[in-house]
């Protein structure tokens, strides 16, 4: 099998007209496509552009709300909700980043819950859009049972995926995801 590559613009171009073709608005497709190629250009191809089939098949089988109509709830001067109406994990936890980033600007620090939601992506990106805005970003997330305890015979357990996102006085910040 021969490697292809291609300008991260153009991978996003391509993911996005995917998701459109069968029936994602271009700006949810977009967030995604921009999540996607973020952790490909971070060498994290699990979480990039190869997972774009998974999403059109969960679309077409109905298992993701293509039209999610995403809330903000704060629910005190630093902490808030986001009820993500099953839509796409990238575009929810996105918008509760960005909710987590005013509060921590106006407040010190912003925390924020996601329910409703699906798989979002590499946590990188979030913690990243943190980072850039001179504040520490945290992000974790559950996943499926996948991992069998020691002595165990079925899974059991998930990975419990969380990253870091630390402002650097070098060109770029820290970012440490893993599960």
């Amino acid at each position: 099998m021969a490697t292809v590559t291609i300008q991260a613009e153009e991978a996003k171009r391509l993911v996005i007209k995917q998701l459109t073709k069968v029936g994602l608005n271009e700006e949810t497709a977009g967030k995604i496509a921009e999540v996607l190629v973020h952790a490909d250009l971070r060498n994290v191809n699990s979480h990039g552009v190869l997972r774009t089939e998974h999403y059109v098949n969960r679309l077409q089988a109905g298992g993701i709300n293509p039209e999610a109509q995403i809330s903000f709830q704060k629910t005190g001067p630093v902490t808030g909700v986001v009820d993500g109406d099953d839509g796409f994990g990238h575009v929810i936890s996105d918008v509760a980043m960005d909710h987590a980033i005013d509060m921590a600007r106006e407040n010190g620090v912003g925390m924020v819950t996601v329910f409703n939601s699906s798989h979002c992506g590499a946590l990188s990106y979030f913690v990243q859009k943190a980072a850039d805005a001179k504040l520490i970003g945290i992000a974790m997330s559950h996943t499926d049972k996948i991992v069998v305890p020691f002595g165990g015979k079925t899974s059991f357990l998930g990975t419990n995926p969380i990253a870091y996102g630390v402002p650097a006085k070098t060109k770029k910040p820290y970012i440490l995801d893993m599960a």
